[in-house]
């Protein structure tokens, strides 16, 4: 893909993941959450897979569990600090040329949203995995933050600025499992379930979100922070939603992605 047609600035998503290294594992509770539903769709498909890759969760429960089912794991990450931390290699999801291949189970629990190249993604996995192998993958989906999306849109009115984007693109389910079809995936599935998240003020809000490797990384982003109007117009937006106890509730819409590459010819 030409850097033309990237959505985000890679540099700027390295930093972010970077930065969210710094932060303890807990930070990360939506992943954890993904984790747990991965495993339960593993253990629901009750066959046994001898070869894992783990995309972008240097820090997770994952790798040790397959480990534990006697899986051999290989992990990467695109953080050069998850990645060092972990002693495992740091690569990019759109840029998987140098890993090894014959996977007959890749996992990506987390971040599918933040890829710029998601369909040649899909297109590498499959070329990485072995006949008959299982692809989960995890983002945050179509209708996630709907709150911020408004507070954001009235904070730039109040500034007098021009619409532009702050929140990345979002997938939706359909859109999901036609990604999953033309990168030569059968039995594609695409679902999503939502999680309720209370926060005291925006600044809590924007805080699990760097935790979880995100922030504005669109190349056609506006570089100017808000100022003192701007962020006041935020904050109010989301205070106008608050219940009797000062907290207002966000929603989160984890989309989940399997299916699996066909089966070797007779």
């Amino acid at each position: 893909m030409t850097a033309e047609l990237e959505i985000y600035d890679r540099d700027l998503l390295r930093r972010h993941r970077d930065r969210a290294a710094q932060l303890p594992a807990d930070a990360r509770f939506l992943l954890r959450q993904v984790e747990e539903d991965v495993i339960e769709r593993i253990a629901f498909v009750q066959r046994s897979f001898q070869r894992a890759l783990v995309i972008g969760a240097a820090d997770s429960m994952l790798p040790s569990w397959l480990a534990a089912q006697g899986i051999l794991v290989e992990c990467c990450d695109s953080s050069e600090v998850f990645a060092q931390r972990a002693g495992i290699s740091c690569v990019e999801p759109d840029r998987l040329f140098d890993l090894a291949g014959g996977y007959d189970l890749v996992i990506a629990p987390g971040g599918l949203d933040l890829v710029n190249d998601l369909p040649g993604m899909l297109v590498q996995c499959r070329r990485l995995m072995a006949h008959d192998a299982m692809l989960i993958g995890a983002m945050a989906g179509a209708g996630s933050l709907p709150l911020l999306r408004e507070a954001l849109q009235q904070a730039q009115d109040a500034e007098g600025r021009a619409a532009s984007p702050r929140l990345h693109p979002q997938i939706d389910v359909r859109a999901a499992g036609d990604l999953l079809s033309r990168a030569g995936f059968v039995q594609p599935v695409a679902d999503s379930f939502g999680v309720e998240l209370r926060y005291r003020d925006a600044a809590d809000l924007l805080a699990d979100i760097r935790a979880h490797g995100g922030g504005n990384a669109l190349i056609r982003r506006d570089l100017r922070p808000f100022g003192k109007r701007g962020y006041r117009a935020l904050a109010a937006a989301l205070d106008a939603h608050a219940a009797p106890d000062g907290r207002f509730s966000e929603r989160v819409e984890l989309l989940t992605i399997t299916a699996w590459t066909p089966a070797k010819p007779a």
